[in-house]
């Protein structure tokens, strides 16, 4: 039962990752619905490692493909370098509020609401602006993904598609923020949690979870491009918001 529990961790964290789901927004709804405990300290990190895995094989296996073919380099560099700040700033000052009250389904609900509409807004209208002024402001709109329930690649996707960036390319500027981000929430959350005393459980188990997520998160990656191909991201929207829906609805029945 122990290593079912771990491949579904790493099935959850890998197929939420890169899809405009809330990968954070998941994890809680679903351990609340099906009565299992939420990922631990070491699994948490371990199964966002193995996402970070797949996202640099896909990177690595990309590397000659149009798809990384981006025009501008230093836009690239600044995705990478800077795109961290706002929402590692808004995580440090509000870590409390996002570790404990934000995570309560009363505010999970409307922050899946919330994501979906980001997601869909650039279906209204689009803006053509400097691309450095897009940089600046996706990078401030992730921050919402703070928020567990806002899915930080719907953000980041929906707002450079609102901003006149195409679909994959919007795609590619999720990918390359994702990266920055995991690895230093990974450190920040291991070095403030050194001195803790946090139990590190099985390694056979811990293996199992980042062969899962590596796996799972690959698949994620593979299906976002397929799927950004044939269809419109409102699909995603429209699931977000269902979810929102639900879970306020359970509130209240």
């Amino acid at each position: 039962m122990e290593f079912l529990l771990s491949i579904f961790y790493g099935f959850v964290q890998g197929i939420t990752e890169f899809l405009p789901i809330s990968s954070s927004g998941h994890n809680i709804v679903l351990a609340k619905a099906l009565k299992y405990d939420p990922p631990t300290f070491s699994l948490d990190i371990i199964t966002h490692l193995g996402s970070l895995i797949a996202l640099g094989y896909f990177f690595f296996k990309s590397s000659k493909d149009k798809f990384i073919d981006f025009p501008n380099k230093s836009l690239m560099i600044l995705l990478i370098c800077f795109s961290w700040i706002p929402i590692g700033v808004v995580g440090i000052l509000f870590k409390e509020f996002f570790e404990n009250s934000a995570r309560h389904l009363n505010i999970i609900g409307p922050a899946f609401i919330l994501s979906g509409v980001f997601i869909t807004l650039h279906g209204i209208k689009k803006f053509r602006m400097n691309p450095f002024i897009i940089v600046l402001l996706i990078s401030f709109a992730q921050s919402f993904a703070a928020f567990p329930g806002i899915s930080r690649s719907g953000v980041t996707i929906g707002f450079a598609l609102l901003f006149g960036l195409g679909v994959r390319r919007a795609i590619l500027c999720s990918f390359l923020m994702s990266v920055p981000l995991i690895i230093l929430s990974s450190i920040f959350e291991v070095v403030s949690s050194m001195s803790s005393g946090i139990i590190i459980e099985n390694w056979k188990v811990l293996f199992v979870s980042l062969v899962s997520s590596v796996f799972f998160s690959y698949l994620g990656l593979k299906f976002m491009l397929s799927f950004s191909r044939f269809t419109k991201f409102a699909w995603f929207g429209a699931y977000n918001l269902l979810i929102g829906l639900i879970i306020l609805l359970s509130l209240v029945l």
